[in-house]
């Protein structure tokens, strides 16, 4: 329940689990999320108009919108001047992107974590380490260089899918957001399970 790191404070509640009924865990940055739908204080049914937004945290970042068929919907790369400018955009991205329920956020700079956190959506905080095990093969991660271009190119393999064949130049920020949101609906149950979740047959 502590803080991260030398423990001075209790920063987190604690979580009651109805035993008897199956409760996937997933570890996110301190924080245990139970991804059970039949709970109703944590998520709601993957039948509600709900959506997830997927951030790569920053200033120079990118976005992604899924819905709860895990398709990817939209996407945007922003390029931004200060945390001011970032709380102005999440406000009118979370305003006007539509029913979103869940922001799923990989990074950690506390400033910039705080524009996202507007009451109403539930915040997944993702380790980079999480989704690239889910998505990416040992090799693809075996270094920085390596995993940045699977990213690239399994993020693209996505956008193909879920945009009708559309070909878009997409950049390492962006690339990583659309590989976040599609190991976060993936652990949410959202949509269709497959294995692996991105078909890497044309590369």
């Amino acid at each position: 329940n502590a803080n991260a790191g030398l423990a001075v404070s209790v920063e987190y509640g604690a979580a009651v689990v109805e035993l008897g009924k199956t409760v996937r865990v997933s570890h996110m940055e301190g924080q245990y999320v139970f991804m059970n739908h039949a709970h109703p204080h944590v998520f709601r049914s993957r039948h509600d108009p709900t959506m997830l937004l997927a951030v790569d945290l920053g200033l120079r970042t990118g976005i992604s919108l899924f819905d709860n068929n895990g398709c990817l919907v939209r996407f945007e790369h922003l390029h931004l001047e200060s945390r001011e400018e970032l709380k102005d955009t999440a406000t009118k991205i979370l305003n006007d992107w539509g029913s979103i329920s869940h922001i799923a956020i990989e990074g950690g700079d506390p400033p910039l974590l705080e524009a996202w956190q507007h009451h109403g959506p539930v915040i997944l905080r993702v380790q980079p380490e999480e989704w690239r095990n889910d998505l990416l093969t040992e090799a693809e991660r075996r270094t920085g260089e390596s995993s940045k271009a699977a990213s690239q190119t399994l993020a693209q393999r996505v956008l193909l899918e879920h945009g009708n064949g559309m070909q878009y130049e997409l950049s390492a920020d962006l690339a990583e957001s659309i590989l976040l949101g599609v190991h976060v609906t993936r652990r949410l149950g959202w949509g269709t399970v497959r294995d692996p979740a991105i078909v890497r047959s044309s590369y």
